[in-house]
């Protein structure tokens, strides 16, 4: 949606609200040379938000690839555009923030914090910044596949829940072989003791492991 130079929109919102601030003091509180991502559960003036005010979100206004419009539908997240290019917040479903390594939540009331799993940090004016404790971070080790078959017609509160636990692919016989010529590999590397990987932000266009 257009925006005039002044920051104000056509529906009267803006993106100077606050927002900017809050995110500096997510970033103050989480270092500055991690990879998460900060959610909101408002928009500040459309879906593209985070775009537009620096920060790494969910929720888009974008031309997005078809692999992420089926992860968006196939698991029925929210839409309140129903078109391919709009992807909304996913701030209703909580295991799926986990996932995608939402560790900020930012909130213009105290609702997050009914989830035990978030603890506020600090406000910025009228936004309230929660750390998530359970965001799964944005590299994590998986070691059970399944295909999509096997959790189509599972609940969504469920199925959120086993992404975090299980490695969902449309085929899965194709990556048990790739597993297990890996695994009959030497190995180059040894392997981690743990499920988490650490991702440090090198710059806007690199991560390094």
């Amino acid at each position: 949606r257009t925006v005039d130079t002044d920051g104000v929109a056509a529906n009267g919102r803006r993106y100077d609200d606050g927002t900017a601030e809050a995110v500096a003091l997510a970033r103050a509180h989480g270092g500055e040379d991690e990879f998460y991502r900060i959610e909101k559960t408002f928009n500040s003036v459309f879906l593209n938000d985070a775009l537009v005010q620096g920060y790494h979100g969910t929720k888009s206004y974008f031309f997005h690839g078809k692999s992420i419009t089926r992860f968006v539908d196939s698991l029925r997240l929210p839409r309140r555009h129903p078109r391919a290019n709009y992807i909304s917040t996913m701030t209703s479903r909580p295991a799926i923030l986990d996932l995608l390594g939402v560790r900020y939540i930012l909130s213009r009331d105290m609702k997050p914090a009914k989830d035990k799993a978030n603890r506020l940090v600090g406000s910025a004016g009228d936004i309230h910044v929660f750390l998530n404790g359970n965001a799964r971070g944005v590299a994590h080790l998986y070691r059970n596949v399944v295909g999509e078959s096997v959790l189509a017609d599972v609940r969504p509160k469920k199925r959120d829940q086993a992404l975090l636990d299980w490695l969902v692919v449309e085929d899965p016989d194709p990556m048990w072989a790739t597993l297990a010529a890996l695994e009959s590999a030497p190995a180059t590397q040894p392997t981690p003791d743990a499920d988490r990987v650490h991702v440090r932000l090198v710059d806007d266009r690199a991560l390094d492991i």
